[in-house]
């Protein structure tokens, strides 16, 4: 079949995916998804997926955009599901692990880490163990060993199966929210309402069926303590669809392997919630991948400028000594708030920062809690200066020290259009948070370079 290219359709450029197809052993087809450059991540299906309904997600689309900046980044959805072949009727654990097969195999990639989350941790402990040559480190999210059914909990998956039966291809999301309060309960609503429809278009009631009674009776229990290659385990300490202690359970069956709890009640962490940078930077870490190479485009970088108001004004007033104490203190509080949110100071410019972020949301999320500490600080203390902030995102060009290009030149005309303790943002990226955060009517500033200046909007903190 001929590729099928999808692209973000609002705001500055992104990721592009490039949506290929695989046959299996037994014929079926399965789509899979190409995006971004660098060495290979493949991620095993899980449940719950459509390629391209979940290319514009509030939920997967940080995912896919960090990712695919480190790495050429390749999933696909398993068969029944998505845009792979629906019409199953008989299916077995098995022919999961396959579906993984043929599509490392269509791809041709030799050696690569595997990610698994949820029902995928275990496809990919399978794959690991049949194929070791291949798979470099394995990363599993969410994971378990033991199905519900398998781990004695025959009643709570009769119960969800009568859910799924009678509400899942519904137009009601009511019996579908029962399985989104568990996979996203501290989600937004845009958010939840995304998961609430993702059931409906991943699978019919009767594929959705077949794969969750699959599903229930997985058990890898004898086959975890054979892996081989270096495992790292990440597990949400409040999960609510797969308790931590199974997470716990895998990391003590596979042999070497590190267990992260996250921070969080979400099954899989959202993008603008620091469990979700405690993940992208322990799975960075852990295969030893970086950011795009100096002299690269990335394709898409969220980018945060701060600066101080008034700051001549403020030295002739205060002096030299007592300036340098604010601007100590000011660097520090700032600061503490990028590593938290996983930003990288790319410049320091004295009274302000030129930071770089994965994704918008963290970029957003660092500003406003930037303002509250300072708000709170000149509540208690009587004073902390005034800051200014612009987030801008889009592709960048990296220097020996420096990062360039029209979006960097965007963002400081965004950060120099703010008043004192706003955060202006580009319209691009109001259009792809506006789901977390919420922002005033849209707006133009001039742009020396840009003829119709640009558009930004005002962040309510």
């Amino acid at each position: 079949m001929p590729a099928v290219r999808a692209e973000w359709q609002t705001g500055a450029m992104a990721p592009e995916q490039e949506i290929r197809f695989a046959t299996t052993a037994d014929g079926f087809s399965l789509a899979y998804s190409v995006a971004g450059s660098g060495p290979p991540l493949v991620k095993a299906a899980n449940w719950l997926m459509h390629l391209e309904y979940d290319w514009d997600s509030p939920v997967m689309r940080p995912y896919v955009e960090a990712l695919s900046s480190r790495f050429t980044y390749v999933r696909y959805d398993e068969r029944g599901t998505g845009l792979s072949q629906g019409d199953i009727s008989d299916l077995s654990f098995d022919d999961f692990v396959s579906d993984l097969e043929a599509v490392v195999d269509e791809a041709a990639i030799e050696r690569f880490p595997l990610l698994g989350i949820s029902q995928g941790a275990s496809v990919a402990i399978a794959y690991a163990v049949r194929h070791p040559e291949r798979v470099t480190h394995l990363i599993l999210v969410g994971g378990y060993a033991r199905g519900r059914i398998a781990r004695g909990d025959e009643s709570g998956h009769a119960l969800q199966r009568q859910l799924i039966e009678h509400g899942w291809g519904t137009d009601d999301p009511a019996l579908r929210h029962v399985f989104t309060s568990q996979f996203l309960p501290g989600g937004t609503a845009p958010q939840q309402a995304w998961f609430n429809e993702l059931m409906r278009r991943s699978a019919t009631t009767e594929n959705a069926l077949i794969v969750f009674d699959v599903m229930g009776r997985i058990d890898v229990t004898d086959v975890a303590p054979l892996l081989t290659v270096p495992t790292l385990i990440l597990h949400a300490a409040g999960d609510r669809r797969v308790p931590f202690e199974e997470g716990r359970r895998l990391a003590g069956l596979v042999p070497g392997a590190r267990l992260v709890q996250l921070d969080t009640d979400n099954h899989l962490p959202l993008g603008d919630e620091p469990a979700w940078q405690r993940l992208i930077g322990e799975l960075t870490s852990f295969v030893g991948a970086t950011p795009p190479a100096r002299g690269e485009r990335s394709p898409s970088t969220a980018l945060l400028m701060s600066d101080i108001v008034d700051s001549t004004r403020l030295l002739d007033a205060m002096g030299d000594e007592a300036w340098a104490q604010v601007l100590r203190w000011h660097d520090n509080v700032l600061e503490d708030q990028f590593e938290a949110h996983g930003g990288r100071v790319v410049k320091h410019t004295g009274d302000g920062f030129l930071v770089a972020f994965d994704d918008e949301g963290s970029a957003v999320s660092c500003a406003i809690e930037i303002q509250r500490r300072l708000a709170a600080h000149r509540k208690q203390a009587g004073f902390a200066p005034q800051v200014r902030m612009g987030v801008n995102s889009g592709a960048i060009t990296r220097t020996e020290d420096d990062v360039g290009g029209i979006e960097v030149h965007k963002a400081a005309r965004v950060a120099s259009a703010a008043e004192g303790d706003e955060i202006l943002v580009s319209q691009g990226v109001a259009a792809r948070t506006e789901d977390r955060f919420g922002y005033d009517e849209p707006r133009t500033i001039p742009a020396k370079g840009i003829d119709d200046g640009l558009v930004v909007r005002a962040v309510r903190w």
